[in-house]
């Protein structure tokens, strides 16, 4: 912790075989330590858990960038998944609401704050109040982190150039009545996947792109948007479509 009292942020992606299938995790540090809470290194693996995917954790849509001006005042702003448990189909774990703390007239300091911790496992581990960062290391660590993209596979950069697309051009889903919940990628042995949920009058649908040896990230996102574009996302092979929006 700084003399301010800021704690200092650092995102470290690590990358473990889950079922045989390659697993990025955002492992957060906070004054060097997991989450700040004194957890020990250890629990990055089996019963302790895991720290969230980075697709989800990182980029535009990050959950960690604090709500636009007046969302803060609304209980359902969303949350930040920090950590999960040990298996894919477990809960969250520990999740905070990040705000930002302007500093005015007479405030000691501008910060981000992670606030509202919730701990959903291990009883003992009792989470800070608040932990406050200053918003130029916060942010320059965000940046960082999605910038280095070390860990990521095919599918992964096919799945977010995909979704960036679809994001500065709504009009593609638009025109069909649906609209963009987000994407994400896989290795499957030497095949790739890619998923593209969306939404519309019938629910969420979960679209599915690939299980071929995937190419050049940009041709195979190309080539998806083509078919996002020309084809009703109904008439789309889907793994799962849910009624419940």
């Amino acid at each position: 912790m700084t003399d301010t009292g800021y704690a200092r942020l650092r995102l470290e992606v690590r990358v473990d075989e889950v079922d045989g299938v390659r697993t990025p995790q955002v492992v957060p540090l906070v004054d060097g330590r997991i989450l700040g809470l004194g957890v020990e290194a250890h629990a990055v693996r089996g019963d302790y858990g895991r720290g969230t995917d980075p697709d989800v954790l990182l980029g535009r849509r990050s959950p960690l960038r604090p709500p636009d001006v007046g969302l803060e005042l609304f209980d359902e702003r969303p949350r930040a998944p920090l950590w999960r448990g040990s298996r894919a189909e477990d809960p969250v774990a520990i999740s905070v609401r990040v705000e930002r703390e302007n500093a005015g007239w007479g405030a000691p300091h501008d910060a981000v704050v992670w606030a509202d911790w919730q701990v959903q496992r291990w009883e003992g581990l009792t989470p800070p109040e608040a932990a406050r960062f200053d918003p130029g290391q916060y942010f320059e660590e965000l940046i960082r982190a999605d910038v280095d993209r070390w860990w990521e596979d095919v599918p992964r950069r096919v799945a977010r150039r995909v979704v960036s697309v679809l994001d500065d051009r709504p009009g593609v889903l638009g025109q069909w009545g649906f609209g963009l919940l987000g994407g994400r990628g896989w290795m499957i042995g030497d095949d790739g996947e890619v998923e593209i949920s969306v939404v519309g009058p019938g629910g969420r649908h979960y679209l599915q792109f690939g299980r071929d040896p995937l190419g050049d990230p940009d041709a195979e996102a190309g080539r998806i948007l083509d078919r996002l574009g020309d084809t009703h996302p109904e008439r789309l092979p889907a793994t799962v479509r849910s009624t419940v929006v």
